[in-house]
């Protein structure tokens, strides 16, 4: 199960701008999402999109310019999104996965990070936690009184 799976299910749809080739991460279970959240929440650095300068910018990104590295490569022509950490100490494992090997704690994950994106993560340095968290509460919420529906409990 992946972030954007789980929050279609529970109601929050959006039209990805990513084709099937866009790197996401996998769950096991909803709690693995809902805790790989909390440690982004509380370790989040910076969220960064970079898009390629001749595509439509979004999310607050900024574009990635066109022509060669000062190493004479190709720029990206693709998408980026990253989200930077402070800390790497008990990073899940399933962010753990997409890190980058560099040493500027950040994981890669088009998809999920797009996600993220609409949980109320943005661009930039500051997040309002208390927006995506409460975004986050409804997403559990909703799960609980799904389950509850199942085993024909009333909350």
């Amino acid at each position: 199960m992946t972030l954007g799976e789980l929050m279609n299910i529970r109601g929050i749809r959006y039209n990805s701008i990513f084709g099937h080739r866009a790197e996401d991460i996998d769950f096991d279970n909803p709690e693995r999402i809902f805790y790989c959240l909390g440690f982004i929440v509380n370790h989040c650095r910076r969220f960064e999109f970079e898009i390629p300068e001749e595509r439509t910018q979004t999310y607050g990104s900024y574009p990635i310019a066109n022509g060669l590295t000062s190493g004479g490569h190709t720029m990206k022509q693709a998408n980026q999104y990253r989200i930077y950490f402070d800390t790497l100490n008990n990073m899940p494992p399933e962010l753990g996965s997409r890190l980058q090997h560099d040493n500027n704690k950040r994981i890669t994950g088009s998809r999920f990070i797009e996600a993220c994106y609409y949980l109320g993560f943005v661009a930039g340095s500051y997040q309002d936690s208390k927006n995506i968290l409460m975004n986050i509460q409804s997403i559990v919420n909703n799960q609980l009184e799904n389950r509850a529906l199942g085993l024909g409990l009333s909350l």
